[in-house]
């Protein structure tokens, strides 16, 4: 019987930790650092890597680590409703006081939970 896979971790081929992968995207990112400023700031802290490592990790996992920061966003967003583990599309189709960033998260949890159930959802609270 074979054994299931397991989801193959995009840290997989590197040599420096993900922590440090994370640390070096997140501060090229967060502040207005430029490639050889994250460098030099690395190796003040014991970090030796070059600034076009920098670069390829940026390319590399910075879609990741957005798609991560906007999925946590959303969640925080809409705390109540939205992080339970098995939502009824009676809770999520309830007309409620959210703001558009809620209202954006249902629509985008509907989508991808039930795909061909509807063509058009709309949050409007005069039902």
């Amino acid at each position: 019987m074979p054994r299931p896979k397991k989801a193959a971790s995009p840290f997989r081929y590197f040599n420096s930790s993900p922590e440090v992968i994370r640390l070096v995207v997140m501060m090229y990112v967060r502040f207005p650092l430029s490639l050889r400023n994250v460098e030099d700031l690395l190796f003040e802290r014991g970090i030796d890597i070059c600034h076009e490592a920098v670069r390829h990790w940026w390319n590399r996992f910075g879609p990741l680590f957005a798609a991560d920061v906007q999925r946590q966003r959303a969640s925080r967003c809409c705390q109540s409703k939205c992080t339970q583990p098995d939502l009824s599309l009676i809770d999520l189709l309830t007309p409620g006081s959210e703001s558009q960033s809620c209202a954006n998260f249902k629509s985008w949890y509907l989508a991808e939970r039930h795909p061909f159930a509807f063509k058009c959802i709309c949050f409007d609270s005069t039902f």
